[in-house]
């Protein structure tokens, strides 16, 4: 018989999810969001009580599982150059600043933090190699980190739908994709091979740390699924990670919160955050 959740079941799932993940809802949207991700997935699973359930996911017996609640919850709908004009102002600013004060023997250091299925790493690499001389000058290091592990797995295969490049002239679709059979477009091998991607919540301090430091985080649309307390935590683990004069991109409607040390820079009509030199 397929396991039913009753209103405080669901709060308590959602509740642990929480702790997990960070990722927070309202109580009056739970059903909603249950009924649309996850309901089918859990009245799959083989757990008389809701009890079991939970005993499964606390004592983490079935990695599996846990891993495909939060695969099915996370929002992984983004595409090529969206928001573009943060990442013209990484070109145009950001590298040119993080150059000014860097060892010429010092790789440049990227994070794309979710990078969800890989959309905004190859961008940044495709803007980097449009722009030409910076990367004709300096070594650069992208990293895409995101929870989703099924996300991950396809920012390595670098495969995607025509929506997801609709933003993409003719010429940046010749130089950087190769056309499929299906009608779909995959990254360059010379892209690919260059990416790198790897699962990990941003949460977990200990493991944001063992990625090491970096000069450019982006970091877009994702504290909107936070509350106040996760954010401030992400925020000051982005801190800590950036090197000196290291620049912070958000979503545009993302504020900084908590006080850190950021400070704030604004080129143009656009808003973002760098850590002092000192």
């Amino acid at each position: 018989m397929a396991l039913k959740l009753t209103k405080a079941e669901l709060q308590k799932l959602f509740k642990f999810i929480e702790q997990k993940t960070g990722m927070s809802y309202e109580d009056e949207k739970l059903e909603e969001v249950y009924n649309h991700k996850l309901r089918q997935f859990i009245e799959s699973l083989p757990f008389p009580t809701f009890n079991d359930l939970m005993l499964n996911l606390s004592l983490n017996r079935n990695k599996k599982i846990l891993s495909e609640i939060i695969n099915r919850l996370t929002v992984n709908e983004t595409y090529f150059f969206r928001e573009s004009y943060q990442f013209d102002v990484f070109i145009n600013y950001a590298v040119p600043e993080i150059v000014k004060n860097l060892n010429p023997w010092r790789t440049i250091r990227i994070l794309s933090a979710p990078c969800s299925t890989g959309e905004e790493v190859y961008s940044i690499m495709i803007y980097l190699l449009e722009e030409g001389n910076y990367i004709r000058d300096y070594d650069f290091m992208v990293l895409g980190i995101d929870i989703d592990s099924e996300a991950i797995e396809k920012a390595k295969r670098g495969i995607y739908s025509k929506r997801s490049v609709h933003k993409l002239n003719k010429e940046i679709l010749r130089k950087y994709f190769v056309e499929l059979p299906s009608g779909e477009y995959q990254v360059v091998k010379k892209l690919r091979m260059g990416a790198n991607f790897k699962v990990v919540n941003v949460l977990n301090e200990e493991e944001m740390k063992k990625l090491g430091k970096f000069d450019v985080i982006f970091s877009r649309n994702m504290l909107i699924y936070f509350k106040t307390p996760e954010r401030v935590k992400v925020l000051s683990t982005f801190y800590e990670i950036l090197n000196p004069g290291g620049f912070l991109f958000l979503g545009h409607a993302e504020k900084m919160e908590g006080n850190l040390g950021f400070k704030t820079v604004k080129v143009d009509n656009n808003f973002f955050f760098q850590k002092p030199l000192n």
